[in-house]
């Protein structure tokens, strides 16, 4: 299966939906390119090897109409699925086979449906009170604001949410209530630590939840999470005062990686090939709080480096890890004790290039653009028979 319908598996089994009455499910059709054209479902699920399975809502009431399983050879209890499943589809191995006159036809749709498809993932920001020593709270602001008025960003996201003091204290507080309705929606969708702090909305210190945090399920949901400056879920300045420290164990918590730490150490970080790409404006710098890339071998993380310090190739920043059980990503950027940056801000033009670079090409998140492109490539392992 291409990477869409990997991606799409990952978030399926990352939210419950992992064992309908015994069948592991694939998307097929992909939320931002079937739900708002179609409007009466949301998505099609196909399982290797004998299963095709329907989720139904409607999008203007969000209502779920629960899942059904079919077999694609038994008998349905629906005649008209039980049609559609033996009528257009057949197996061999592990590949769907589908007749040549209605893969036309639905390439066609497809297409239809990318053109009118709109942006299906939200974006949250938090730019409330930080560390003043890592970043100041003028810059954080700034970076915030840059990312919202960004063209990319605004094509990218259906809705962006910038919240600051007063709005992150606690799992009650605006913020923490965006991420708890974010949480199991069926989209992957971002969250950006501007401050490079941990507000106790998505992570209550010191360490009170070390498992089943806000911002752990939101991750563990297949959603994203970066974080700028400071070490990643150190601690909170909330209110603007210093929160006790959840120290190392915040990120190793939501991590799972017990003693993961990003401590400094090693030269300048130095741009690696796929800096270079995703991230063209990546210039060399020194990290304070890099990756230590060795503590991730044998974990279910899949780290990227975009920058390694020149004379420690265990030491990146930033970076980005991938969880290869439940598709959750996170990010870590430029955690380093500036308060302002000399010159452009890659706390924030960094930021807005990881995600229109690397995200859009690596994550779930589909625009009317994005899905355009990938009409073909969704179905490019799908053989057809004449």
């Amino acid at each position: 299966m291409n990477r869409l319908l990997k991606t799409a598996v990952k978030k399926v089994n990352a939210r419950g939906a992992r064992d309908i009455d015994g069948c592991r499910s694939w998307w097929a059709f992909t939320r931002a390119a079937s739900a708002r054209a179609l409007g009466s479902f949301n998505y099609m699920l196909i399982s290797p090897p004998t299963y095709l399975t329907f989720k139904k809502f409607y999008i203007s009431q969000q209502r779920s109409f629960g899942n059904e399983c079919r077999s694609v050879f038994a008998p349905a209890r629906s005649s008209l699925l039980g049609k559609f499943c033996r009528g257009l589809f057949c197996l061999q191995g592990d590949q769907i086979i589908m007749k040549q006159t209605f893969l036309v036809v639905l390439s066609l749709s497809l297409l239809a449906l990318a053109l009118t498809s709109t942006p299906a993932a939200d974006l949250a920001i938090y730019s409330g009170p930080t560390n003043p020593g890592w970043i100041s709270q003028e810059a954080a602001i700034a970076n915030a604001e840059a990312i919202m008025n960004d063209d990319q960003m605004k094509a990218i996201f259906e809705s962006i949410e910038n919240y600051g003091d007063g709005d992150e204290v606690g799992y009650d507080s605006p913020l923490g209530k965006w991420m708890q309705a974010h949480t199991g929606n069926g989209q992957q969708d971002v969250f950006i630590a501007a401050s490079g702090t941990a507000p106790s909305a998505i992570y209550q210190f010191p360490n009170a939840d070390p498992d089943g945090s806000n911002i752990e399920k939101f991750i563990e949901d297949g959603n994203v999470f970066i974080n700028v400056a400071d070490w990643i879920l150190y601690m909170s300045y909330e209110g603007g005062t210093r929160s006790a420290n959840n120290g190392a164990a915040g990120a190793a918590n939501v991590f799972d990686i017990p003693g993961l730490s990003f401590g400094n150490r090693g030269g300048p970080a130095v741009p690696t090939d796929a800096g270079k790409k995703y991230l063209p404006s990546l210039v060399e710098f020194q990290s304070d709080r890099p990756w230590h890339l060795e503590q991730f071998d044998g974990t279910d993380w899949e780290v990227t480096a975009f920058a390694i310090s020149n004379d420690d190739p265990n030491s990146a920043d930033p970076a980005v890890a991938v969880n290869k059980t439940y598709g959750g990503i996170i990010a870590a950027m430029w955690q380093k004790a500036q308060p302002n940056w000399d010159s452009d801000d890659p706390r924030a033009s960094g930021v807005i290039e990881f995600i229109a670079n690397w995200l859009m090409e690596h994550g779930s998140i589909t625009t009317a653009v994005d899905a355009q492109d990938k009409v073909a490539t969704t179905w490019g392992t799908i053989k057809t028979v004449h």
